[in-house]
């Protein structure tokens, strides 16, 4: 799943505002992979309702177009 995150970030970079993407994408990490689900660690509890209010649905949307198939993401505080 870490490749799959690597080329999500890669697409997220490309099509974000900069701004954003160092604001609050850049900081995420992955979990290890559970199947097919990505769990995305955010630094803090503030950070990932963030994450989750204005960008989860883009971040599950890449991931989905990477990948070619459906992924299941979810937060995390890490």
């Amino acid at each position: 799943m870490e490749s799959l995150w690597n080329q999500t970030l890669a697409e997220l970079r490309s099509s974000l505002p900069v701004q954003d993407f160092t604001a609050w994408i850049a900081c995420l990490r992955t979990s290890p992979a559970t199947g097919d689900a990505l769990t995305v660690e955010a630094p803090t509890v503030f950070h990932r309702n963030w994450v989750r209010d204005h960008f989860l649905e883009r971040i599950r949307s890449t991931a989905t177009h990477v990948a070619g198939h459906p992924v299941a993401v979810s937060l995390a505080v890490g």
